[in-house]
């Protein structure tokens, strides 16, 4: 059987203690928020970053056009890219020059007017299926406009929007094969 003086004390104990649990119990519950909350945080910045890394250094681009000088070919871009990526108009052709790689059935290319003015680039990405894409960017490597069509047939446009994850892929491909160059 407890004493009054000791059910007292428990009362005392209880009441001193029954703020510091609920603080503690508040703060648990802040860390566990906090620590759900961190790893989504950090996934979406480092989303951002990705988004922001998905171009190519100063380095990287030089790297690419001196390959494309010194070993790249001068064409003219088939009529109907061209046009659909808003390059040409009516009958006129826009020659550029090309540097195109090959593995596994899986083509990328790049390519650039010749006029050393126009710094908009061409990337094309075709697959062993022969289903191409082809994406037109400015000189700081945003999208501009986006094609797809299958082989013999017409291009048709690609929202920018919906084109944006595979060009950064592109873009992302162009920087890891610029460091092999």
């Amino acid at each position: 059987m407890r004493t009054a003086f000791e059910g007292r004390n428990i009362r005392i104990m209880d009441r001193t203690t029954t703020p510091f649990r609920r603080a503690a119990r508040v703060l648990l519950i802040v860390a566990a928020v906090v620590a759900t909350a961190l790893p989504a945080v950090s996934a979406g910045t480092a989303a951002q970053e990705a988004d922001a890394a998905a171009t190519l250094s100063k380095e990287q681009w030089e790297k690419i056009v001196k390959r494309m000088e010194g070993g790249g070919l001068v064409r003219t871009l088939p009529f109907k890219v061209a046009e659909h990526l808003g390059l040409t108009k009516g009958a006129e052709t826009l020659t550029v020059r090309e540097l195109a790689f090959e593995r596994e059935g899986y083509q990328h290319g790049i390519y650039r007017n010749i006029d050393p003015k126009d710094g908009r680039i061409i990337f094309a990405f075709r697959t062993p299926e022969k289903k191409w894409t082809a994406f037109l960017a400015d000189a700081r490597f945003r999208l501009i406009s986006a094609i797809v069509w299958n082989a013999g047939e017409a291009p048709v446009d690609w929202p920018k929007d919906e084109a944006l994850p595979a060009f950064k892929n592109e873009i992302g491909y162009w920087s890891v094969l610029a460091e092999l160059l």
